[in-house]
């Protein structure tokens, strides 16, 4: 299964100069609006957009095919695509934060204890809202493709887009019973957040593991 993660990662080399540019760009974007969440919010979800790219080259040069030729167990396989994204999305959270420390360090204020976990919640939450993305969208990719699976991640993202803006709403109109206990229920989630997100992203990979396991199992190529 290392190899099979090594693969993916050899393949997204290619990206590296792509990438380069996206984080000099949003970098000093970033930096000009003394801003670094701005760059932690694009930047974990540029990572985990990484992610579509593997499955577009294996699409490409028909890697089901030739794999499944091989000793290699088809749960492997899509296990060692969610390492991959995994791995990836863990990698733009670590930058987001040494992106925090660097940017305090160059507007030389000083990055309080505060301040630091509010860095680290921030790319904690883009890690979990990446993976739980994923982790509904993966089972899709996995049954009809890349190709047909785009369409379908547009509207699953429309879809948390469109719930993001109607409990953002709701908190912004203020004085009703639902704000209220909405904005109750989101305190408690900040004051365990620490708690439920590892939970919530573990209960959502492993879910969306052995459905695409399952897929995967039954698909013929």
């Amino acid at each position: 299964m290392i190899g099979l993660i090594i693969k993916d990662f050899i393949n997204l080399k290619r990206n590296i100069k792509v990438l380069g540019f996206i984080i000099l760009i949003y970098g000093i974007s970033s930096y000009i609006m003394k801003d670094a969440s701005y760059f932690g919010s694009i930047f974990t979800l540029v990572f985990g957009l990484l992610m579509l790219t593997t499955y577009g080259y294996d699409d490409y040069a028909k890697w089901d095919n030739y794999a499944l030729t091989l000793p290699i167990n088809r749960n492997d396989i899509i296990l060692a695509k969610y390492m991959v994204l995994l791995l990836l999305t863990f990698v733009g959270a670590v930058i987001n934060i040494l992106f925090t420390g660097l940017m305090s360090a160059i507007q030389n204020t000083h990055m309080d204890t505060n301040m630091l976990r509010d860095a680290l919640i921030a790319a904690g939450l883009g890690f979990a809202l990446v993976i739980l993305f994923y982790s509904i969208v993966l089972p899709f990719i996995t049954k009809f493709g890349i190709e047909k699976a785009r369409i379908i991640c547009i509207l699953i993202y429309g879809i948390f887009f469109g719930i993001y803006m109607f409990f953002r709403n709701i908190i912004q109109e203020g004085n009703s019973p639902v704000a209220a206990k909405l904005i109750q229920v989101l305190e408690i989630v900040r004051e365990n957040v620490y708690i439920i997100l590892p939970v919530l992203v573990i209960i959502a990979v492993v879910i969306s593991y052995m459905v695409s396991a399952n897929i995967y199992r039954k698909k013929e190529f």
